[in-house]
């Protein structure tokens, strides 16, 4: 037969078949087999003739019977029909039919014992395997019952786990990398989308404009010398657009603005200086995201206006508050409307004036008004593709090919070709014209060429994948090529121009070439954080940049590149707290007094002093921006004189593999992350090459649901015990026990969680059982190991430096409790004997402890000496972290003020005997934005807090033990508060009472005298310890 013709009669023939082997065979078992073949047979004909109602019917019949007849038949031949029901429903698109099947399917499991049943274990390999068909569907990913089914699958995975089949395990790791790179590149995309209808695709104001003034300064006589100090800020912002040093634009915003209140002076040369102001503050908003910069110039600029020979900067302002309220749309909690309101009012206002400056500024007011259309309606995009043509024409000349609209238009007609209504002639056309106007954009002598080389590289592998010939090295060259060019511009240019080569290399799929791209762009997040003066950018910068830490960590490692992976997961990881604890650590302000310079640490003290009593001026009503900028520029320049003399940056964030390393002298550094597509840890021991543990189960999304069961979150009820504890054990079974017991072995292990795993309480991860039974007892994370953690390795050894520092006579207490702190419901009734105890086990080098407490009490006395121990209530926000609070006897403080309040000062350990001290911010994980980075943050080399809420009376007996170790036997910190905890965990009554007498009364309430009341690790195992 001729095979044109065989796919049609194949096809009927099949149903054909199965009626007559369902009608006519003999063999019971092969009938029933064709009836179940027959049955998904007649579901896949109905659905592919668009008879959805009927294909339902079909379908949900089916199952039904096979339920029905279970005691009938085998439970593997059930298994088989509905793995055949699904699998052809997802090859059909019937989405929603298979979800529906799953999850009916799902609580009819029987998971008991699989390993000697047949049957029940195949039913489960065949739910999962349905399960991974339909999330490796492309049609999935955000489709309504997705989690569901999801949830599910690895619900049975987790309990079925020791009967999976190699083919179970790699698929389900395969669905979890697809739907990772799926979820990257829809994420990437979304802020893409943003970042272009925010920001200009140049710097400052494009060529064409300033030519236009430029043109007409002929100065003569007193003229000249303004015009010498223009020209001279001007090639000042020129630099700063090519990647120059940003601290040389400090001086001349007001620079200009004095030459603009120079009486007498030409026409032409104020036009030039209100211009260059203009320019000035577009650059400085791009490379230091200050809006006010933006308000501020348009003020004077709108002075100017007023005046005859104003005029024609009218629209230069109108341009920069324009580009202010766009700037406010990254804002996710302001009212986005309004800023676009204010945003499309200014551009036309800016278009109405008739003169040649606002004409040599068409084709941006044209392409901004595209990008806020199709960033408030992206249906509107023809609209906007047609608003930038309009733009274009204002700009072309004979002699000028290239406008200022002309990378917004090539994005735009990239987005269009994306659309699924776009016909396929028109996509290929629109695809070339996106080529040749960024092509034009992209050469290097153009502003926006870092901006215009991406648009160009986009719509280049867009043409690749329409055409089928795609060359992934030649793009990825052109990635690099990319790359390198954004070299000479902004870091916010070279951290978008890498985050879309992020984008375009997950979508290959190849675990080299996504690696090479999320190196880069972990690379440059704190190069670019770094230039924010303004704490509010910097953490916009980091927040935007949650999640790539982790990912980029995850591929370098399937590159098999562990050092690079190891570096990238420091890099990205507490990147605000680095920069604070670097340029403040002791070690340099030895090193000067070493060479004979103190004066240059002095130096950049104040001028970190300044800097931010600058940025809270700044933010009052009658701030100045350009005060605030002079004060990074004093912080940088005393960084450089610094540099200079030590060979060492303080501000310097680069970091490399022996910077790891030389944190490890006293054991391993185990870096443990969460990604998408599943968990991971890399072991880092002396010089050694990191150790690659898979950790499948702690994929962010699994990670993400546990934290219900430690977190307490607004809207939520608070996690109970029973839950914390289930947590916890899941964290053991699943991933910690391994790591723990295998790889990361050694009398102290160091944790630095990445992501979302720096929420859960990893050192408490465990089951354990009775201390007397040896089978049982051992099953927790600090049975072999004193477990601590670090914000990074950098933090880590800049503790060490501290703690060496701060050793033995110079070490000074002060105690303090509070029984009933201010708005706290329960008192705290062995505070007062766990302080005294302490008090009483330092002896020399101690204060008489501070009972009841006042903030003022603690504000006045604290800063005198290097230990802290606290004891009082405690309660952690998560979700407003900053907000969290200790209870003071006259007030509950906040984290924020505490910071606020206290100045740096080498600081050895602080102790915060209270409850939820350990808790971290949800919203930048990777900041480890909580109470021990503030007091690491304050300077203490290490700190002690509890990660859950405690007993008062059993964390008195810890606290007792603790110290005792500590001061009387000589343990670490770290050591002793482990000895501690395996102390309580043990401990009688009558030890208790003989350690603290006069808590006797509370403890024979409730416990026998041979009984050992704080077994339970809710008793003992919430305190961690952060740092050194």
């Amino acid at each position: 037969m001729d095979a044109v013709f065989e796919q049609p009669w194949a096809y009927d023939a099949e149903g054909v078949r199965l009626r007559h082997a369902v009608a006519h065979s003999e063999d019971e078992y092969s009938r029933v087999y064709a009836q179940m073949q027959l049955s998904v047979w007649s579901y896949k004909d109905a659905y592919g003739k668009g008879a959805t109602d009927e294909a339902a019917r079909l379908r949900r019949g089916f199952s039904r019977s096979l339920w029905e007849s279970l005691e009938s038949r085998s439970r593997a031949t059930t298994a088989f029909g509905l793995y055949r029901l699904v699998s052809s429903a997802v090859e059909m698109g019937d989405l929603q039919g298979a979800a529906e099947e799953l999850l009916d399917w799902h609580p009819l499991l029987d998971f008991r014992a699989l390993e000697e049943d047949n049957a029940r274990r195949t039913d489960v390999r065949n739910f999962i395997s349905a399960c991974t068909a339909f999330l490796g569907h492309a049609g999935s990913i955000g489709f309504p019952l997705e989690i569901a089914v999801d949830e599910a699958m690895m619900d049975a995975v987790e309990r079925a786990e020791s009967v999976l089949t190699v083919e179970n395990i790699e698929s389900l790791k395969g669905v979890r990398r697809r739907r990772a790179r799926t979820y990257e590149a829809s994420r990437l995309e979304q802020r893409d989308l943003l970042q272009t209808t925010t920001e200009s695709d140049e710097a400052g104001l494009s060529d064409h404009v300033r030519r236009t003034v430029s043109r007409r300064d002929r100065p003569r006589g007193d003229a000249r010398s303004a015009s010498k100090r223009v020209g001279r800020a001007e090639h000042v912002i020129a630099s700063v657009r090519k990647g120059g040093p940003p601290d040389a634009l400090a001086g001349v915003i007001g620079d200009l603005v004095t030459v603009l209140s120079e009486p007498g002076l030409a026409r032409a040369v104020c036009l030039r200086a209100a211009t260059a102001l203009a320019d000035a503050a577009l650059v400085v908003n791009q490379v230091h995201d200050d809006p006010a910069a933006l308000l501020s110039a348009a003020a004077r600029l709108d002075q100017f206006a007023a005046t005859a020979d104003g005029r024609p900067v009218r629209s230069l302002a109108h341009m920069l508050k324009a580009r202010a309220a766009m700037a406010a749309l990254r804002d996710q909690t302001a009212d986005a409307h309004a800023h676009i309101a204010t945003a499309v009012a200014e551009w036309n206002r800016a278009a109405a004036n008739a003169d040649d400056l606002t004409e040599a500024m068409l084709p941006e007011i044209h392409s901004a008004l595209a990008r806020l259309l199709v960033f408030q309606n992206p249906d509107e995009i023809d609209t906007a593709i047609e608003s930038c043509r309009t733009g274009r024409r204002h700009g072309l000349r004979r002699w000028r090919a290239a406008t200022a609209a002309d990378t917004t238009l090539a994005r735009l007609l990239v987005w269009r070709a994306l659309r699924p209504d776009t016909a396929p002639e028109d996509r290929e056309a629109m695809v070339d014209e996106a080529i040749r106007l960024s092509r034009r954009q992209s050469r290097p002598w153009h502003a926006g060429g870092a901006r215009a080389r991406l648009a160009l590289n986009e719509a280049l592998s867009l043409r690749d994948a329409l055409s089928g010939g795609a060359d992934q090295n030649r793009r990825a060259a052109d990635w690099r090529k990319a790359e390198r060019l954004a070299g000479g511009a902004s870091t916010g240019d070279r951290l978008r121009v890498a985050e879309a080569w992020v984008a375009w290399s997950v979508g290959t799929g190849d675990a080299d070439l996504i690696a090479e791209a999320y190196e880069r762009l972990v690379s440059a997040v704190p190069l670019h954080a770094a230039t924010r003066y303004r704490s509010a950018a910097k953490d916009e910068v980091i927040a935007g940049a949650q999640e790539h830490t982790e990912e980029a960590g995850y591929w370098l490692s399937r590159a098999r590149r562990y050092r690079d992976a190891v570096v990238a997961l420091e890099t990205g990881r507490a990147v605000k707290l680095s920069e604070i604890t670097a340029r403040d650590r002791a070690s340099m302000v030895d090193l000067l007094t070493r060479i004979g310079d103190p004066s240059l640490a002095a130096r950049l003290a104040n001028a970190l002093a300044t800097l931010d009593d600058e940025e809270r001026g700044a933010s009052a009503p009658s701030g100045s921006s350009t005060h605030l900028q002079q004060a990074w520029a004093d912080v940088t320049a005393a960084a450089r004189a610094i540099a200079t003399a030590t060979g060492t940056d303080p501000l310097a964030l680069a970091v490399d593999y022996d910077d790891v390393t030389a944190a490890t002298a006293d054991g391993a550094v185990v870096y443990i992350a969460a990604a998408k597509a599943g968990g991971y840890a890399l072991v880092v021991a002396s010089g050694h090459d990191p150790q690659f543990v898979d950790l499948p189960r702690f994929d962010r999304a699994t990670i993400e649901r546990l934290l219900d069961a430690f977190l307490p979150r607004q809207g939520k009820k608070p996690p109970s015990p029973d839950r914390r504890a289930a947590g916890l054990k899941w964290l053991w079974d699943n991933g910690m026990r391994d790591l723990m017991l295998d790889h990361a072995r050694g009398r102290v292990v160091t944790l630095v969680p990445v992501g979302l795993l720096g929420l859960v309480p990893l050192h408490a991860a465990g089951d354990p059982g009775d201390p007397d039974v040896l089978r049982e007892e051992w099953r927790h994370a600090s049975h072999f190991s004193a477990v601590r953690y670090a914000p990074n390795a950098r933090a880590l050894r800049w503790g060490r430096e501290t703690a060496d520092h701060l050793s033995g006579p110079e070490l000074s207490l002060f105690a303090a409790s509070v029984q009933r702190g201010h708005g706290s419901r329960s008192p705290l009734f062995a505070v007062v004997d766990e302080t005294n105890d302490v008090a009483r086990t330092w002896k020399a080098g101690t204060t008489t402890p501070h009972h009841e407490c006042t903030w003022a009490e603690f504000r006045e006395n604290a800063p005198e000496h290097n230990v802290w121990h606290l004891a009082c209530h405690g309660r952690a926000i998560p979700d407003a972290i900053l907000a969290s609070t200790l209870h003071f006897s006259d007030s509950a403080v906040t984290l924020r003020q505490m910071l606020a309040d206290f100045g740096l000062a080498p600081r050895r350990l602080a102790v915060l005997s209270a409850c939820e001290s350990h808790m971290t911010g949800i919203a930048n994980p990777n900041e480890a934005i909580g109470l021990p980075s503030a007091m690491i943050q304050l300077g203490f080399a290490g700190v002690i807090a509890a990660a859950w809420p405690t007993s008062d009376l059993a964390t008195g007996y810890l606290m007792a033990r603790f110290h005792r170790y500590w001061r009387q036997e000589g343990d670490a910190p770290v050591i002793a508060l482990t000895r501690a905890q395996q102390w309580l965990r043990r401990a009688t009554r009558s030890e208790l009472t003989a350690l603290l007498p006069g808590l006797s009364p509370i403890l024979e309430m409730f416990a026998e005298e041979d009984a050992r009341p704080f077994a339970d690790p809710v008793y003992w195992a919430a305190f961690a310890y952060t740092g050194v």
